[in-house]
């Protein structure tokens, strides 16, 4: 899910730069899938993090705590 979100912030940010003016403004559906894109990146999991903590989890290593 990760590497998703990842490529997926990508491309958007690609299109974004590439979309011209009319897309930073309020009334634009592909600015509000930008910010709204933007904004699910920063969720738990779909941090960078997330990869060391199933790691841990997989290899049974004992106190994971996936909110540290």
């Amino acid at each position: 899910m990760v590497l998703a979100t990842d490529e997926a912030l990508d491309v958007v940010t690609r299109v974004y730069r590439y979309a011209g003016g009319g897309a930073v403004y309020r009334p634009s559906l592909f600015e509000r899938s930008v910010r709204d894109l933007h904004t699910a990146a920063q969720h738990l999991m779909v941090s960078s993090s997330v990869y060391e903590t199933c790691g841990k989890i997989l290899l049974g290593m004992a106190e994971v705590n996936p909110m540290s």
